[in-house]
């Protein structure tokens, strides 16, 4: 009965050979990277960590590096300043920080969440990590939707594994309300 817009608050839920998760969103190309789609998308993921006890520490991409901010076109522009209002809105609660473009760094910092500069590149980044078997792929669940609901690629071949997520997510539901 409820309705949503499954793409404001997809997230995808993915992980290192070592354990450590990463959400990674926008992950729809209709997703262009606005102030608050991505606020929409954090506090999203940041509802999925507390679902599941997982340390809060966002990294934000933008379309370039600040030392390149002069020369950039206006859109480019635009992108690093979204990414800088989101680290001032989120840095009294989380670690947070802009890296630019710089994928590489936020991994290695250890980012959970990874806010890509729009929902096309994100799409990207996820399905070149998945189909190059760097990352293990759990599945994209809305979280503004009524009931679980969690979507994979088309040709995904770990559909047990997005599964699970979905009975872990209906599990978590369940119980989040009889917590003490």
């Amino acid at each position: 009965g409820q309705s949503f817009q499954p793409v404001e608050e997809k997230i995808t839920v993915m992980e290192f050979a070592d354990g450590r998760p990463l959400l990674v969103s926008p992950a729809s190309n209709f997703n262009m990277g606005a102030f608050v789609e991505k606020e929409k998308l954090l506090e999203a993921s940041i509802r999925f960590c507390r679902l599941f006890d997982l340390p809060v520490k966002i990294g934000l991409l933008a379309e370039i590096r600040e030392e390149s901010l002069p020369h950039a076109p206006e859109p480019m522009k635009e992108s690093y300043r979204v990414t800088d209002r989101l680290v001032e809105l989120y840095k009294c609660r989380f670690a947070v920080k802009n890296y630019g473009i710089d994928f590489e760094k936020a991994c290695e910092d250890g980012v959970t969440i990874l806010i890509e500069p729009n929902g096309t590149t994100g799409n990207q980044v996820i399905r070149s990590l998945y189909f190059l078997e760097a990352l293990r792929f759990y599945g994209a669940p809305y979280m503004n939707a009524a009931h679980v609901v969690v979507e994979t690629f088309r040709n995904a071949k770990d559909y047990p594994d997005v599964l699970m997520l979905a009975a872990a997510m209906a599990n978590a539901k369940a119980t989040e309300g009889n917590a003490p």
